[in-house]
């Protein structure tokens, strides 16, 4: 009754009370970590096959088939899906929400341990655990140079390193599915030709870039013979160090090689895009996960800050999670 009077009596003072619970409880609310929420999303399972330049069909009949019928009858299991292109595919497996995900892996695993010899030149399969359109970003990492490193250009820098030490390391973190070198400058196969050379010898320069381009393993089909099936293919795809003899056109009956009109070596691409923090260059990476019901993003981040600073201390640079 008291409380009751001592309202009645100051409604101003009750008024101002709940305004002021009705301002912090708004102001919590907009505070609240969404990673809280449950997740509803159905576990995947992907398996990635690759068959080097071989035809959609091959990869269909001689790889995701079979996994596919392997496949089948996997306990949870909702949604088989299969996806095919030129030199590979894949098979991505929905499972219902709940389902033992630990135990579903060893069970795939184990059944593609007893699928068919595969393709001499055919890579083994690999199981991901999660779609590879299903993939979220668990943090952003920035490495830029230490005070008194007076590197301009971090990709090229620092390219040699973040392809051997700090991607490998950072994989390797719990619950880390990719890593993108968003900043980078990858390695890539770069022919300088003599454009006065080619004029003299009558080639353009389109077709030379046809040529190497044309100079890779290509499906010729399949050969039945009794009652086996053999897979045809044209290899054409050759070393980097004997790319030099590719033939690319004929004087007479003499060859001209690629080494005559061009230098074949491997350099860095051209730079697409510029990572700057305060007007400092820095290297920019982003880190993927796809086990959002055993990691959060913040507990990811922080497990990849420890495999990144031996990084840091070897190149001269810094190490900066933005999540």
């Amino acid at each position: 009754m008291k409380t009751t009077r001592f309202s009645a009596r100051n409604p101003a003072a009750i008024a101002a009370a709940a305004l002021i619970v009705l301002l912090f409880g708004l102001l919590s609310l907009t505070r609240l970590p969404v990673q809280l929420l449950p997740d509803t999303k159905n576990p995947q399972i992907w398996i990635s096959v690759n068959w080097r330049e071989a035809a959609p069909s091959e990869v269909e009949e001689a790889l995701v088939e079979p996994i596919e019928e392997a496949m089948r009858g996997l306990s949870g299991m909702t949604e088989m899906r299969s996806q095919i292109n030129r030199g590979g595919g894949g098979v991505s497996l929905t499972f219902e929400i709940g389902t033992d995900m630990t135990r579903v892996m060893l069970d795939v695993v184990s059944r593609i341990n007893t699928l068919p010899p595969l393709p001499p030149d055919a890579d083994e399969p690999q199981v991901f655990d999660g779609a590879p359109w299903n993939r979220e970003n668990a943090a952003s990492i920035l490495v830029r140079p230490l005070p008194g490193n007076d590197t301009a250009d971090m990709a090229a820098a620092y390219q040699k390193l973040m392809e051997e030490v700090v991607e490998p390391r950072l994989s390797r973190v719990e619950g880390v599915s990719q890593i993108n070198l968003e900043g980078g400058r990858p390695s890539e196969v770069q022919i300088r030709f003599d454009a006065h050379r080619l004029a003299a010898l009558g080639i353009t320069p389109q077709q030379l870039a046809s040529t190497v381009i044309a100079a890779r393993d290509t499906s010729a089909g399949f050969v039945n013979m009794g009652r086996r099936q053999f897979t045809v293919r044209v290899t054409g795809r050759e070393p980097i160090a004997d790319l030099g003899n590719l033939i690319v056109s004929w004087n007479g009956e003499r060859p001209l090689y690629l080494r005559d009109v061009a230098d074949v070596g491997v350099g860095l691409q051209d730079q697409q895009a510029f990572s700057f923090r305060n007007g400092v260059p820095g290297y920019y990476l982003t880190i993927q996960r796809i086990r959002p019901r055993t990691s959060s993003p913040c507990s990811t981040a922080s497990r990849s800050r420890r495999p990144a600073e031996p990084a840091g201390g070897r190149g001269g640079a810094r190490c900066r999670d933005f999540a």
